[in-house]
């Protein structure tokens, strides 16, 4: 056998550009959905998704992934001797479009835990708050005893068994709507939910109430205390505000200015929040490190491999903060993101500007892949319910929340 052929058997090739032989390298391609159409720098690739490509030569190439019905994939990879160069990542999204849903100006659209309901304020002036069953597509409009101030940006969070709704203008009123029953205005304070258990803190108290069962509980707070939650409060000291535990007072983390309360655990960490800021706090460190960031909605949190990762947008910016490690911005754009959602698998996300739906990679190699899924006259905000986007806005003159179906 020739010299030649037992090298390129054996996975080595000739690099003319720097004059050596050298080991080939591999390419791993998989997609969602699978079977789909593979180029390498134009060339048509045999094999479809997914495949392992050995003895690639080394080089750049740019990769393209295509199937009938769905959006393009392609990007610009490097392949390296001896190394496996993965691209096994890949989603390619339906592109079928919007279908128009509920005729209705809405504004704070939100998705039940299960995904069974949408939430969501009602109306020019806003009087009502629609529920929306996707299950059988039937509206439910409960009216409000006063109406929302249109200029307030809101806050919609559902209870656990998607029995009720808490309404927040930021800054503002607060309500709670009960699917089943009527909407009531909620005494000043800074709410919250705890799983079935709304908790309310109230100027020199704290109140509990149980969408179950009706039970209401009131417990007084000392003096100079704002809030407090599984063991942590929040004091008021030397004009600021300070959190410490319980039990051990004289430890705590002097927070800056502004009017904090507590916004529930995410992955341990005692989270704050004063509607515009949120701050974290490692009260295993000694140093009480600090967690925080900039969001006008509550963020969106992704449990995955061990690790907690928090998507969240400012204007129009989109943050990627990995808790306990580090926080990157992923996109800026000249529009305000007005939505912001994890794809449930965790290597995408979806956002949505005044005008578009777009998808993107959190794969930053050569820079992240976005995908446009939809264009409107004019978005409001969006959710996500059991792997379908739900918009609300303007599309084609037509105002209204609209389903777009990506996978």
């Amino acid at each position: 056998m020739a010299p030649a052929v037992v090298f390129y058997t054996a996975g080595y090739r000739y690099n003319p550009k720097k004059g050596v032989i050298e080991r080939n390298g591999t390419l791993i391609v998989d997609s969602i959905p699978k079977g789909a159409s593979i180029t390498l720098n134009g060339s048509v690739v045999p094999e479809r998704s997914p495949v392992t490509l050995q003895n690639v030569a080394p080089g750049t190439y740019t990769i393209r992934v295509t199937s009938p019905g769905y959006s393009i994939w392609e990007k610009t990879l490097d392949v390296r001797p001896e190394r496996v160069t993965f691209a096994n990542h890949i989603h390619l999204w339906k592109t079928s479009g919007p279908v128009f849903l509920v005729p209705e100006h809405v504004r704070g659209i939100r998705a039940s835990p299960s995904g069974r309901y949408l939430a969501a304020l009602a109306g020019d002036a806003t009087s009502s708050l629609l529920i929306f069953d996707l299950s059988n597509d039937t509206a439910e409009f409960l009216p409000f005893s006063s109406t929302v101030a249109t200029s307030q940006r809101v806050e919609l969070t559902w209870n656990d068994a998607e029995t009720a709704v808490l309404v927040r203008e930021l800054p503002g009123s607060a309500y709670l709507a009960e699917r089943k029953g009527s909407v009531q205005k909620l005494p000043d304070g800074f709410y919250r939910w705890d799983g079935g258990t709304l908790i309310g803190a109230l100027e020199g108290e704290m109140l509990m109430y149980s969408v179950s069962n009706g039970d209401i509980r009131r417990t007084p707070l000392p003096n100079d205390v704002i809030d407090e939650q599984n063991g942590f409060r929040l004091f008021r000291r030397n004009g600021g505000t300070v959190l410490g535990e319980v039990r051990t007072p004289d430890r705590v983390f002097e927070l800056p200015s502004g009017n904090w309360h507590f916004a529930g655990r995410i992955s341990g960490y005692p989270f704050v929040t004063d509607g515009n800021r949120w701050l974290g706090i490692d009260v295993e460190e000694n140093t009480r490190e600090g967690l925080s960031f900039f969001s006008d909605d509550a963020p969106d949190i992704l449990q995955k491999s061990g690790e907690t990762f928090v998507i969240t947008r400012t204007g129009g910016e989109l943050w990627l903060t990995i808790i306990g490690r580090s926080s990157e911005l992923l996109v800026r754009k000249s529009q305000a993101i007005t939505g912001a959602v994890w794809h449930r698998l965790g290597e995408q996300n979806f956002y949505s500007t005044q005008a578009a739906v777009q998808a993107l990679d959190i794969d930053s190699r050569n820079g992240r892949y976005e995908t446009r899924l939809a264009s409107f006259d004019e978005i409001d905000g969006m959710t996500k319910a059991r792997n379908v986007l739900y918009i609300a806005g303007v599309r084609d003159g037509q105002r209204g929340i609209y389903r777009l179906d990506v996978e």
